[in-house]
């Protein structure tokens, strides 16, 4: 059965190379695509939750390290617009919540921010529903879903896509989201997080909620502190332990030359 699948493949390649109308188009959609993803964007030195999982990782995005080539995945873009996608109609989903009446209203992050007078938050923009803001003390910068209030309660949510088979053993939130969850509740001052996560092949969802503690967001200024004297000092701090945080870093280059 291998051998008659891949003569098929080999078949059907051959075809397409014929066809020079076919493989014309698809050299220009992968193009289009890598093109049109190229960032010309100069990058805010400041730190960010998803880099928090590396002390080196923060320090070499707060002193401008250069970064890796970008290597332009077509198929990894196209996962994350369907993650961007599937964010924004849930969110207008929670917006209509109140006009169904159901005890559940979707709070704009601008809103919140002036009806709670949160004092040092910078909102730099929405992209679709999700609101940019930057926090000038901790040096923070960071996107959010949006904050809910059920039944008279406030929560922070936040939406994730993820494959069949990370969804299916989903039991709780997932540790590399701790930071994200902290930072988040940090600035708002709020204590409750809801995570939605979403089956990206199916769209069944599963909503975890994780509780953040003071001990916690005072652990995490002091994580932000840490890199910041090792930011003055120019001291290189270790690699992390767990080499997961390396799997989407964009300083390996760096790193390896650095040592642990």
């Amino acid at each position: 059965m291998a051998k008659a699948s891949s003569k098929l493949l080999k078949q059907l390649a051959e075809e397409a190379l014929k066809n020079d109308a076919v493989a014309k188009l698809g050299l220009y959609l992968n193009k289009a695509i890598i093109e049109g993803n190229k960032s010309t964007r100069k990058e805010r030195q400041a730190y960010s939750p998803s880099s928090m999982a590396c002390k080196r990782m923060m320090f070499y995005k707060m002193i401008g390290e250069k970064k890796d080539p970008d290597i332009i995945d077509v198929v990894l873009v196209g996962i994350q617009e369907m993650g961007s996608d599937r964010h924004d109609r849930i969110q207008k989903y929670f917006e209509s919540m109140k006009e169904l009446g159901l005890p559940c209203e979707y709070t704009d992050i601008e809103t919140y921010i002036k009806e709670k007078c949160i004092k040092g938050l910078e909102i730099l923009g929405k992209v679709g529903m999700e609101t940019k803001l930057f926090h000038p003390e901790l040096n923070l910068s960071f996107m959010t879903d949006g904050i809910i209030k059920m039944e008279e309660e406030y929560y922070i949510i936040e939406i994730k896509t993820e494959t069949t088979h990370k969804f299916t053993y989903r039991k709780g939130v997932d540790p590399k989201h701790h930071n994200q969850a902290i930072a988040y509740a940090t600035v708002f001052g709020l204590d409750k997080v809801l995570f939605i996560y979403e089956n990206r092949d199916i769209p069944e969802k599963k909503i975890f909620e994780f509780s953040v503690t003071e001990q916690m967001k005072k652990k995490f200024i002091a994580l932000l502190q840490e890199v910041d004297e090792d930011v003055r000092a120019m001291e290189i701090p270790h690699k992390a332990e767990d080499s997961k945080a390396c799997t989407y870093c964009k300083y390996k280059g760096e790193c390896a030359k650095d040592g642990d």
